[in-house]
C-alpha cells in the first residue's frame, strides 16, 4: 500500500507500507535535500535521518535533488531454500522506486529503491552510466 502528499510544489513525501500494514518507511524531498524515517505499529524505529551518498573523487549527491519519476509495486512470493529449518520463505513486499535528478549545470540522475517487508525495510541507490 501506498501513500502520497505533497505540500509546496517541490517537496515529496510518501509513505510506503508494509503488506500488513504494521511498517512504514516514510521517504521525504524537502527543499532539495532526502530524509526517510521507519515506524512499526506507528512508533518510531528509525528517527528522520538525512540520505545521501558519498562518491569518491566526486561531490556528494544529497541536496539540490528533484524527482523525475517513481513506480510501485507489490509482490508476493514464496521462495524454496534446499537447506536450513524452513524450506518456504515468503518473500512478500511493497516496493516504490524513486528516480531523481541534481538540479543543476551537469546533473548527475540516481535511483532508490526502497522495499517493505511485514518485519524489515531495506533501500538501496542505482546509479545509471551518467550522461555527459
Amino acid at each position: 500500500m501506498f501513500k502520497w502528499a505533497r505540500s509546496k510544489k517541490s517537496d515529496v513525501e510518501r509513505l510506503v507500507f508494509s503488506p500488513n500494514k504494521r511498517t512504514v518507511f516514510k521517504f521525504f524531498l524537502k527543499n532539495g535535500q532526502l530524509f526517510y524515517a521507519v515506524y512499526r505499529d506507528e512508533r518510531p524505529i528509525i528517527k528522520l535521518s538525512k540520505l545521501g551518498i558519498m562518491i569518491s573523487g566526486e561531490e556528494a549527491l544529497q541536496g539540490n535533488l528533484k524527482l523525475i519519476r517513481e513506480r510501485n509495486q507489490k509482490k508476493h512470493e514464496t521462495i524454496e531454500l534446499p537447506w536450513g529449518e524452513d524450506h518456504f520463505i515468503d518473500n512478500s513486499y511493497h516496493e516504490a522506486i524513486f528516480y531523481l535528478s541534481e538540479v543543476n549545470q551537469n546533473p548527475r540522475i540516481f535511483t532508490i529503491k526502497i522495499r517493505v517487508f511485514d518485519n524489515a525495510v531495506a533501500f538501496c541507490y542505482e546509479i545509471p552510466p551518467q550522461p555527459k
